[in-house]
Formats: structure tokens, C-alpha cells, sequence
């Protein structure tokens, strides 16, 4: 038995997907996503930089409260690779890699892009809240 309980609002797509809904049903599919994504070694495809910088162009729709996860997609990061300035890289490189992702790589992107920016805004919230406790 798990306290974790939340409330769990699911669009059609999901809905169709999951079929007649259980949490354990539920925890199933999300269990499988989970070995799924973490077999594509994502982190060995992008260096150190080429993250940063896939962070950073994605910060924008990554860090709206409701933007579809479609935004994190290659095709999108590639349009925001071209017009990205911040530092020099090879951004034909990276380009190619992007839109040479399988799509089980593709989705592992999306994961990490979307964990980095719930961690980030996290840390952001506390560091606020912490700074709001002091004074």
C-alpha cells in the first residue's frame, strides 16, 4: 500500500491507452515507459554542452505550467538550435543527432529535458521560500 495518492486527471489519448483504469494498471504502463526510457543511454548520446544548450533552448516551453510536451521534440529543438547564440558549438552536429533519434530517444529527451526543469523550478521554489523564512 502506497501513501503517495494524487489526484490523476487523464485527456482522451491517455484514457484510451490505459483502458479501464487501476492504479495498478496505471503504475504498469508508467513502470514500462520508465525501463523503456532509461535503456536509451540518452545521457551518452549528447555531451555535457550539447545538454546544456538543449536545457537552455528548451527553457522557454519547458518551464510554462501547461505547454505540450510536443514542444520538446527534435524538430522543435532543431528550429531553436538554428536561431541559439549563446555560445559556439556545431549546431549542424547537433542537429543531426536530434533528428536521428529513434523515437524511444526521442521520448528518453523529453523525459530528461522536462525532469531538469521540474528540479530546477523545485530548487527555485525552495531557495524562495527559504529566503522568505529569513526575513
Amino acid at each position: 500500500m502506497s501513501d503517495n495518492r494524487k489526484s490523476v486527471f487523464l485527456s482522451v489519448l491517455s484514457s484510451e491507452i490505459i483502458g479501464d483504469f487501476s492504479s495498478g494498471r496505471l503504475n504498469a504502463i508508467i513502470e514500462r515507459y520508465g525501463v523503456l526510457i532509461k535503456s536509451q543511454n540518452i545521457d551518452t548520446l549528447f555531451s555535457p554542452l550539447e545538454m546544456n544548450i538543449l536545457f537552455d533552448v528548451s527553457k522557454i516551453s519547458a518551464t510554462r505550467e501547461r505547454s505540450p510536451w510536443e514542444d520538446l521534440r527534435a524538430k522543435t529543438l532543431v528550429s531553436k538550435i538554428k536561431i541559439y547564440t549563446k555560445c559556439e558549438f556545431n549546431k549542424d552536429e547537433l542537429s543531426s543527432k536530434l533528428l536521428n533519434l529513434s523515437i524511444a530517444q526521442e521520448m528518453a529527451l523529453v523525459e530528461k529535458i522536462e525532469k531538469y526543469w521540474v528540479a530546477e523550478r523545485v530548487r527555485l521554489f525552495n531557495e524562495y521560500r527559504e529566503s522568505k523564512i529569513k526575513k
